[in-house]
């Protein structure tokens, strides 16, 4: 009765099975995740840790999934201050963010921070890019550019100068009183020698000096005073040749600027003023050996005898042969005193010590730097 209502029906099962296989094929599963959607690392939040530290942060600890983009290293923070000599620079930008593995490269290294302060050197500009594949961010990042932490001219030493300070003050010159009885003295007011008042002298005049040798006692036992520097090398009763054959020895723990030498009483007795004079020109090289640049100031003996009075005319001619500009050599003359400034005849007492300090003063004032 109804011809066509096999048609219809079968035409409506077709249509029904055909939206369900569309529906099906559009998601009709759960639906798929994606890698990328899972652990991305927040580069948003290293850029903001980057800024508040003025360093720049690190990369996440956490591994990307494999595809994930590493963040950009953070931007390092500069150095506000304008002081003279420069300023530090700014710490440099952080790590370029992690690379997930075969994925895209990490972020850009952050740039260096800039050195503001006055004379500052600029920190460097920031890192390279991450390597492709790699777990870690840019190279360079975490570091500031070079020098930017030196300051500029001057930087963290002071002026230039040497052993000169800032203000142009002198250094310690090294003064060596070398000689005899008459350099090394008694524990005795009126034979406690020359030293005590020169030391007192240069003190007073404001020059910095330190007496230098390897005594610093009299021939007696300790210094009868204790207000002056009591280094010295001088020994009761020797000549020029026992000098001669010690004096390597002593200089191995010093090295003087300035030789005071009164040397030649004790050596009277042989009649040889031409020998003294030889034996007095090797001393003055065996000091040159020790530092070339050495001033010598060399005395005429006081109150000599008849071999002392030969030496002392033979002496400025010995001195004007062996004077150099490096090594200045300077005769002083000592033979001034008279009966009443000695004991024992050559000894100088309290008066004839202060004329003998006296003497060396004036001259040492013409070689000294100015105090």
């Amino acid at each position: 009765m109804f011809p066509n209502r096999s048609v219809y029906g079968k035409a409506s099962v077709l249509l029904l099975l055909g939206a369900c296989l569309a529906i099906s094929v559009q998601g009709c599963g759960a639906p798929s995740e994606s890698p990328d959607d899972e652990d991305e690392v927040d580069s948003g939040e290293m850029d903001d840790e980057a800024e508040e530290g003025q360093g720049g942060g690190a990369a996440d600890d956490e591994e990307p999934s494999a595809g994930g983009a590493g963040g950009a290293g953070g931007t390092g923070g500069s150095v506000q201050s304008a002081g003279g000599g420069g300023g530090k620079a700014g710490a440099g930008g952080g790590l370029g963010g992690s690379t997930g593995g075969g994925g895209v490269p990490g972020g850009a290294g952050g740039m260096g921070g800039l050195g503001e302060g006055s004379g500052g050197m600029p920190g460097g500009s920031g890192g390279a890019m991450g390597g492709s594949g790699g777990a870690m961010g840019g190279s360079g990042g975490a570091m500031g550019g070079s020098g930017g932490v030196t300051g500029g001219s001057g930087g963290a030493m002071g002026g230039s100068g040497g052993v000169t300070g800032g203000g142009g003050q002198a250094a310690v010159v090294k003064i060596q009183p070398l000689g005899d009885s008459i350099t090394q003295g008694k524990r005795d007011p009126e034979e406690a020698t020359y030293r005590r008042p020169l030391w007192k002298k240069l003190k007073a005049a404001g020059y910095k000096v330190d007496f230098v040798g390897t005594l610093n006692k009299q021939l007696d036992g300790p210094h009868l005073y204790d207000d002056y520097d009591h280094d010295h090398e001088g020994r009761y009763g020797w000549k020029l040749t026992q000098v001669l054959e010690k004096l390597d020895a002593w200089l191995v723990s010093y090295k003087p600027d300035i030789s005071l030498i009164h040397l030649g009483t004790n050596d009277q007795g042989s009649n040889n003023p031409q020998q003294m004079i030889t034996n007095m020109g090797k001393i003055f090289e065996k000091l040159r050996e020790k530092n070339p640049n050495i001033t010598i100031l060399v005395a005429q003996l006081l109150r000599p005898g008849a071999t002392g009075k030969e030496f002392n005319m033979l002496l400025p001619a010995l001195v004007a042969s062996k004077t150099t500009t490096q090594s200045r050599i300077i005769v002083v003359n000592m033979d001034i005193l008279g009966a009443a400034d000695t004991r024992q005849y050559v000894h100088p007492n309290a008066q004839g010590s202060e004329k003998v300090a006296t003497q060396w003063f004036n001259t040492l004032k013409t070689v000294l730097p100015n105090p």
